[in-house]
């Protein structure tokens, strides 16, 4: 995937240096190309999960209790989007509820952007309404002439 610029490149480098790759990860600074990879992340304080990414990585944390899932989400500013994946019907029933993001999705990382009728959920950032009209209205910067 093409980056906009070499430093927004450099940045989203640094997060695959000493990663743990499932897939991806190739990375060409000077053609801004980083390949779409995902990461396992094997520590909740890797640096990545501390910064908004935009980028095309994506970590991924396993765990063995959905109340670690549910301590580690809320003991962080809350994320853009929650994605949980899961075999089990009862976990993937009560996964969403007691988690604040923007967006979530069950098994699945796209269908909570695919209607453009919906804002996002977080109200407290400026990135709080991200899709369809919403988006174009946070980012036009409105004002008067």
């Amino acid at each position: 995937m093409r980056i906009a610029t070499i430093a927004k490149t450099e940045r989203l480098a640094l997060f695959l240096k000493g990663a743990r790759m499932i897939t991806g990860g190739e990375t060409d600074i000077e053609a801004r190309y980083i390949a779409p990879t995902i990461i396992d992340c094997r520590k909740p304080d890797d640096a990545i999960m501390g910064e908004e990414i935009f980028g095309p990585i994506l970590p991924v944390m396993e765990f063995n209790d959905l109340s670690e899932v549910t301590d580690y989400v809320n003991s962080h500013p809350k994320p853009l989007a929650f994605y949980y994946f899961s075999g089990s019907r009862k976990n993937r029933r009560t996964s969403l509820k007691p988690h604040h993001s923007g967006g979530g999705c069950i098994n699945d990382v796209l269908m909570h952007i695919a209607n453009d009728h919906l804002p996002s959920g977080r109200r407290e950032q400026r990135h709080r309404a991200l899709y369809g009209k919403y988006s174009f209205e946070v980012f036009s910067h409105s004002r008067s002439s």
